[in-house]
């Protein structure tokens, strides 16, 4: 093995390729035969610091917080974010939005399908939202903001999900995004789901992607052996796979940071655990409603998908479903989170994305081991908003 300096922060891999000596009529010099990637260690970053003012206004509609640059939206009837302007320029142009949602992989159509629908879980409505702020004072007076939504999902059974987002901002405009769904009453364990994320329309200015995970082509839990982890640039349009029927595609696993871009400016996710990000010039309904690809509508906004868990392809066109470890079953809760950043400078974003934030304003949500027994599906009706001052916010609790 080749002598590598293994101090500066990041992660180390040691990738072995088997590639072709000379041109066949089969494959070019230099094509890989096999490959394998082994993981030797990592070297955590540190806490990024932000710097500027945070301030915030509210209505009856919306509550809009400023941070540096940044202009945030919530709306107080929708419990979402729908609104993040990036010096003026919006870069969520869609609200983020709980996300089961497939147009089905060929594999998934058989009991992935029947078991989402039979379950009812293409149904899910909104039955109950709130929506609450809260001030936060950290070390040296540094301030942040924290907005929570919590919304209450029911498939007209009595079924469904809690979700708890919680956005914690600095004054960077930089922001965590903290995510929980709970199962409720009966809701089954064992359905499956073709995935359980959130979901967001990027601008579709921004369509240059840089990314780091696994690539560079699309792959899934049970189909990323030959995948590997590397830094990878691309354009959103190269994530969609024009197949003959239409489909869902483009997920890429394992996913450390994601950046979209157009010229020197940008807009970063980041996840200290790795996470299943998929980015397509499609919404999952758009390539539903199309059978070919020549059907599909003109672009209107990047779907942005970040998801805690993804199915497997499994083999179900024409063999068996994905095995039990690679289906999305749980019980009880399901808890990932993510930071977004600006980016002034897409030559600073692998710098960028090395960094973590900041400990002292960390969000964790309360794990639940069994399905929450709400009776009233109305309850979080009440739009709440109170202001309070914490110090050293830490660990989550049921507020």
């Amino acid at each position: 093995m080749p002598v590598y300096e293994s101090s500066p922060i990041g992660e180390y891999f040691y990738t072995l390729s088997f590639v072709h000596k000379n041109d066949t009529l089969w494959a070019k010099k230099g094509d890989v035969v096999a490959t394998e990637q082994v993981f030797l260690k990592k070297v955590n970053g540190k806490n990024y610091k932000a710097t500027g003012t945070i301030s915030t206004t509210e209505d009856n509609n919306n509550i809009v917080v400023k941070a540096g640059d940044s202009e945030i939206v919530f709306s107080k009837q929708q419990a979402t974010l729908t609104s993040y302007k990036i010096g003026g320029k919006n870069m969520i142009v869609a609200p983020v939005e709980f996300d089961l949602k497939s147009a089905y992989i060929d594999n998934h159509k058989g009991s992935i399908k029947r078991s989402f629908e039979s379950n009812r879980m293409h149904l899910l409505t909104k039955a109950s939202s709130s929506v609450k702020l809260q001030q936060i004072v950290g070390s040296n007076e540094q301030g942040a903001l924290r907005v929570f939504c919590d919304t209450i999902y029911d498939n007209g059974r009595k079924q469904g999900f809690k979700t708890s987002i919680v956005y914690t901002i600095l004054s960077d405009g930089s922001m965590q995004v903290a995510s929980q769904a709970v199962k409720i009453n009966t809701t089954p364990r064992y359905m499956h789901l073709p995935r359980i994320g959130l979901r967001m329309g990027i601008n579709k200015d921004m369509q240059n992607v840089t990314f780091l995970g696994k690539g560079p082509f699309a792959n899934y839990i049970d189909r990323a052996s030959a995948a590997n982890v590397g830094l990878y640039k691309s354009t959103v349009a190269d994530w969609f796979e024009p197949f003959t029927y239409v489909q869902d595609t483009g997920n890429r696993e394992k996913v450390r940071w994601l950046a979209l871009s157009k010229g020197k400016k940008g807009v970063l996710f980041t996840s200290d655990e790795p996470l299943p990000m998929a980015v397509l010039p499609y919404t999952q309904d758009e390539l539903k409603n199309a059978k070919h690809p020549y059907l599909l509508p003109k672009t209107s906004a990047t779907d942005l998908r970040i998801s805690a868990k993804v199915v497997g392809l499994g083999n179900n066109s024409c063999g068996l479903p994905p095995r039990d470890e690679f289906c999305v079953d749980f019980k009880g809760s399901l808890e990932w989170k993510f930071t977004v950043r600006p980016v002034e400078q897409m030559a600073n974003v692998v710098q960028m994305g090395r960094q973590t934030f900041p400990t002292e304003f960390d969000f964790s949500h309360k794990h639940f081991d069994k399905n929450l027994k709400i009776e009233n599906l109305k309850s979080l009706s009440k739009i709440e908003t109170s202001k309070q001052k914490h110090n050293n916010v830490g660990e989550g609790s049921d507020y």
